[in-house]
């Protein structure tokens, strides 16, 4: 495992522009610390500046792009560790396939090994652009059997096919518990658009595919979307719980849109939204979807809006736009 503690990268400048020959294909790496790590690694106090830039051009494949590290992969006992580290710098990326995070682009964990983020924030604005798919994440693009971000925070404003403040889209390889990926105390303030179709957005977490634990989280940015499903904390996940967890922002999305969740058949407990939601199902705390819902509270502007003429459902609902056989208490 490598380690590397209090590290700080002023007016960082990586500018690449590679132009593939027919039927290439290429993987690029950036990062101001390190473009490609394996084996594990522990980062402890290490920042990058408001005047360092990461600017990537692919035409034909994989851009792998983040503030300290392009791609990381750990292995068994060897973890992916990340504590107080900032960016401030700019990144921005094209290619077929995109993966930018504030700190990470991609992270690869290993089940049988920690992988968490404590106290990392993001203020640098993340422009992820993909022909396929574009993943932005204001603390880690895309991630892979990573455990949970702990206290982190993103200022920053993104934009992706797939984006979140905090970690665009998470997952496990196996079925986890609701313990198993866990969101506690993070905060975002940044703004989150995507004029894509296929967009999924949330203040905290694009899209997640393992039932996760979301606790304390705030998202006071707008999130804009063309795609199908935002939410002020998650765009669209299974099952999970969150607790205390509140919206501030605007919401919009084609489909689902949500002041928490935009859509998931999810636990809701002392949630709040106050922030304007619209969609074609939209919910003051879930857009589409709740299994239940205990002393949440809406006092934000909830509009529904036929985007596409094909949709078979419209509604609007001051907690949840739609949903079968959800229990409310409170």
């Amino acid at each position: 495992t490598g380690i590397v503690n209090d590290l700080h990268f002023e007016e960082v400048t990586f500018i690449v522009d590679l132009v593939s020959t027919t039927g290439a294909t290429y993987y690029m790496y950036a990062g101001a610390l390190i473009a490609d790590a394996s084996g594990g690694l522990i980062v402890t106090d290490c920042s990058v500046d408001k005047y360092s830039v990461i600017d990537l051009k692919n035409e034909a494949s994989y851009i792998y792009g983040g503030g300290l590290v392009g791609r990381v992969q750990a292995s068994m006992r060897r973890p992916v560790v990340f504590d107080s580290c900032t960016n401030a710098g700019k990144i921005v990326a094209e290619s077929s396939y995109v993966y930018l995070g504030g700190l990470i682009g991609l992270a690869n964990g290993d089940r049988n090994s920690e992988e968490a983020f404590y106290d990392c924030s993001n203020s640098g604005e993340i422009i992820a652009t993909g022909k396929t798919n574009a993943f932005a994440g204001g603390i880690v693009g895309c991630a892979y059997e990573v455990d949970g971000f702990y206290n982190c925070a993103n200022s920053g404003a993104l934009k992706g096919i797939v984006v979140g403040g905090i970690c665009g889209s998470i997952k496990k390889s196996y079925t986890a518990s609701a313990e198993g990926l866990e969101f506690e105390s993070c905060t975002n303030d940044g703004n989150i658009v995507s004029n894509s179709m296929s967009a999924i957005a949330g203040g905290i977490v694009g899209s997640f595919e393992n039932a996760a634990t979301f606790k304390n989280c705030i998202n006071n940015a707008e999130v804009s979307i063309l795609g199908s499903s935002a939410g002020g904390i998650a765009g669209s996940g299974p099952a999970s719980d969150f607790i205390s967890c509140e919206n501030t922002g605007k919401i919009k999305a084609t489909a689902h849109a949500g002041g928490i969740s935009g859509q998931g058949t999810s636990n809701f407990e002392n949630c709040t939204n106050t922030g304007k939601i619209n969609g074609g199902t939209a919910g003051g705390i879930s857009g589409n979807g709740a299994k239940s819902l205990f002393e949440c509270s809406n006092s934000g502007e909830i509009t529904a809006t036929s985007y596409n003429s094909s949709s078979s459902r419209l509604g609007v609902g001051g907690i949840v736009g739609y949903c079968s056989g959800a229990t409310v208490t409170n």
